[in-house]
């Protein structure tokens, strides 16, 4: 349910213009890429409480970025 509702997410990302979505080969990695001269980089994620988190990810460090797509992967949080 989770992938499903990412998946969701990044499509209505795409289908508002907001990014844009490359697969350059089949079953290939999948580069995802703002589109415009500004981009909202404010998200909330929500982990196994309930909880919910405000962050915005240009302010954040690289093994913060990395923790929070280790948790999104695990499903230890969701984007909402």
């Amino acid at each position: 349910m989770d992938t499903a509702l990412k998946l969701q997410f990044l499509l209505e990302k795409a289908h508002h213009q907001e990014i844009a979505i490359h697969q350059y080969e089949a079953f290939g990695k999948i580069q995802i890429t703002p589109k415009g001269d500004t981009c909202d980089t404010s998200l909330k994620i929500k982990d196994v409480d309930g909880y919910e988190y405000p962050l915005d990810w240009s302010e954040l460090n690289r093994p913060q970025r990395e923790k929070i797509i280790t948790d999104l992967q695990d499903n230890k949080v969701v984007l909402v």
